[in-house]
């Protein structure tokens, strides 16, 4: 078995040089059985498509609602809490985007630039239907 930089034969990191627990709580939700439901569900009523440009290929499901910003509105502090959120899997808030769409929606939303004027704009046509 290979260890990463810090890691113990105990598979902890060392303090400062591994995500932080609210990093790691946030991945445990979005690894979770029910992310994959939510996904695949969201994936099936669009058709299996990229809802703007009908492409068919390397897709992602996305919040419309952001699901850090869900996490925050419920007070979301364990995993359990996740898992009954009905917020967080309501299927009204997922749209299928193509993936490098959605990386760039985010990447957008950071503050970073994006590749194209009209890719925000395209995207949010997507995403609000409008």
């Amino acid at each position: 078995m290979s260890l990463h930089k810090g890691q113990t034969n105990s598979g902890s990191f060392k303090k400062g040089e591994c995500k932080s627990p609210e990093t790691q709580f946030k991945r445990r939700i979005r690894d979770c059985w029910k992310t994959e439901c939510w996904r695949n569900s969201i994936f099936k009523r669009d058709n299996y498509q990229y809802q703007e440009c009908g492409f068919r290929g390397k897709l992602s499901a996305h919040h419309i609602k952001e699901f850090e910003q869900i996490l925050l509105d419920n007070n979301i502090k364990c995993y359990e809490e996740a898992l009954n959120c009905s917020e967080l899997w309501n299927l009204l808030n997922g749209i299928t985007l193509y993936y490098p769409c959605h990386k760039q929606l985010h990447a957008i939303k950071r503050g970073g630039d994006y590749a194209h004027p009209n890719d925000l704009e395209t995207i949010n046509k997507a995403i609000t239907g409008s």
